[in-house]
């Protein structure tokens, strides 16, 4: 069996014999399935042989995962937008937190923190800062135009 996509359904093709005459192969089209919710055509099922029907439900099987798979992905993939949303929203007043409500977000955090950690992305850390221009031990230090100007240097 074929399958073709048109549009928001998925035609099934089914090879139906060889015509000598045209010299081609009879291909019929048996239903179509829609591409979103992967329900087949009225009639469609029945048009079919049992070989025909266990190939039709593995495409239909194959079909939802991968359309699992690309929904889990633009999540993870959006979940930083909508963290810094959700923040601006509390921050705005626009929503007001539960307890309920803050201890499963917490939870959901600990739980992205730990498989960040484990992919091998850990938190990252502010690095400690260091003065620019601070002299390092027993040198004479300069100032560069980030200390203040006393009025005997200034000419």
């Amino acid at each position: 069996m074929q399958f073709k996509r048109q549009g928001r359904r998925v035609q099934v093709l089914a090879y139906r014999g060889y015509d000598k005459e045209k010299r081609r192969a009879i291909v019929k089209m048996m239903g179509s399935i829609d591409v979103y919710s992967c329900e087949p055509s009225g009639g469609l099922i029945e048009n079919l042989t049992d070989e025909e029907k266990t190939e039709l439900q593995s495409y239909i099987e194959t079909e939802r995962q991968a359309a699992e798979k690309r929904s889990r992905v633009y999540s993870a993939k959006s979940a930083a937008s909508r963290i810094v949303e959700v923040a601006d929203t509390i921050k705005a007043g626009d929503f007001e937190p539960s307890e309920a409500w803050a201890a499963d977000t917490w939870a959901a955090i600990e739980a992205l923190t730990k498989a960040m950690r484990k992919a091998g992305y850990p938190k990252l850390r502010k690095a400690p800062q260091k003065a620019a221009d601070a002299p390092m031990p027993g040198q004479a230090g300069l100032p560069f135009g980030d200390a203040p100007e006393t009025p005997e240097s200034a000419s």
